[in-house]
């Protein structure tokens, strides 16, 4: 989310530009808090991380 404190957007960006515009305006507001959570912590579809070896 460092987009949504970023207030320069790039090329690659653009499709998400109003999102992230809604994200900031809502961290602005208070109505929405970032925390930093570790990878091995986040919750994900299991296709979108590699699955560790044995």
């Amino acid at each position: 989310l460092y987009i949504a404190f970023n207030l320069v957007f790039h090329e690659r960006t653009k499709n998400i530009e109003i999102d992230c515009h809604f994200v900031r305006e809502k961290v602005l507001l208070g109505e929405i808090t970032i925390e930093f959570v570790y990878s091995n912590d986040q919750l994900a579809y299991v296709f979108t991380k590699s699955l560790k070896g044995p």
